[in-house]
């Protein structure tokens, strides 16, 4: 989900790396979701880890692999009841729809076909301090991206490689 972080340009030289792009699945920067954890969570020394980390690439992408797994649960039960099982909690992922966790990812929705919920992403370039993003959220060519994983499947079913 992620190519380059805050902290590899830090390791390159956070000047010398202006301009250099990435596409990123979670946006960077404290998002309102973030920004609740920060003041709920971090601020009042319930947190673990460097403070300084809240609203970094990989801070981000955890709290948002999280968010869609809170999110199925809670789906799951406000349809099946408790207590959750791993089909009730199947079935709530499978129903998340256009989820954003307050625009901190582009809108997931989950489906028994799409467990990758659009495959949608942004291109964000490196401006000495932070990531800054240069388009909005897009699924670049999931046709083309399909038909490949099927072909390359049914070829390593038949040749086993």
């Amino acid at each position: 989900m992620i190519w380059l972080s805050e902290t590899d340009m830090g390791i390159v030289g956070a000047d010398q790396a202006k301009g250099v792009a990435r596409f990123e699945g979670v946006a960077f920067g404290k998002r309102p979701l973030i920004a609740a954890i920060e003041a709920e969570v971090v601020s009042k020394g319930k947190g673990a880890g460097d403070p300084k980390k809240v609203g970094g690439s990989y801070y981000n992408i955890g709290v948002a692999t999280m968010a869609l797994f809170a999110e199925g649960a809670r789906i799951a039960i406000e349809k099946e009841g408790a207590p959750l099982t791993p089909a009730k909690l199947k079935k709530g992922l499978e129903s998340i729809k256009n989820f954003t966790a307050d625009g901190l990812m582009p809108a997931v929705t989950i489906t028994p076909e799409d467990h990758q919920g659009g495959g949608q992403g942004r291109i964000a370039t490196w401006d000495g301090t932070e990531w800054k993003p240069d388009t909005g959220w897009f699924a670049a060519y999931q046709d083309v991206v399909w038909d490949l994983v099927k072909k390359t499947s049914a070829e390593f079913k038949t040749a086993g490689k």
